[in-house]
């Protein structure tokens, strides 16, 4: 007597490859990162990297969302020019597939930014930012939360470069002249 139709089919097990183990792969490298414990985050993103390039491709928008965490543990490990080959790479990718002015791209560019500054390449940082906060500003208006946290990074390495004074009258400026031009403010959240 055959009783194979009496059982339900069981559940397959997600393989390591799996969307939702990728997932929670990455967050428990965020975990890791947060507990300072930097070899363990480096390590999970960079399985969870390879993972979604076999999964979904070198450029799916979530391999690419985890390529740029692995470029932030990189940076929290102080391996900034590794990082910075990464963001480089990212920011490459989410222009190409997403468009300059999406919301992953200028997050992107803002971090690749933040860490030319760190790393005392604040012409580039400068141009960068400049880029990205001209972009929010269209997109967003000036009072959005990418917006501001992009101003604020640009007036610290005008600051850094002696430019305060020059920088924030330009800002205010940009701001004053764009006010009242932008639908209500919708922040993004910056990660």
């Amino acid at each position: 007597m055959n009783h194979s139709g009496d059982f339900p089919t069981p559940l397959a097990t997600p393989g390591a490859d799996d969307p939702a183990m990728l997932a929670a792969r990455t967050e428990r490298a965020r975990v890791f990162a947060a507990l300072h414990e930097g070899e363990r985050a480096l390590v999970l993103h960079e399985q969870v990297v390879a993972a979604c390039e076999r999964a979904l491709g070198a450029d799916h928008p979530v391999t690419l969302d985890c390529r740029e965490d692995l470029a932030h543990s990189l940076v929290g490990r102080r391996e900034y020019e590794r990082a910075r080959i990464v963001y480089e790479r990212v920011l490459d990718a989410r222009r190409a597939l997403q468009g300059s002015e999406h919301g992953d791209t200028l997050r992107c560019g803002q971090r690749l930014a933040l860490l030319l500054g760190e790393t005392g390449e604040l012409g580039s940082a400068r141009r960068l930012l400049e880029a990205v906060l001209r972009a929010y500003d269209r997109r967003d208006g000036t009072d959005d939360a990418g917006t501001v946290a992009t101003r604020e990074a640009l007036a610290a390495i005008l600051a850094a470069q002696g430019e305060q004074v020059i920088g924030l009258r330009q800002h205010v400026r940009q701001a004053e002249g764009s006010a009242g031009s932008h639908p209500a403010p919708n922040p993004v959240p910056l990660r």
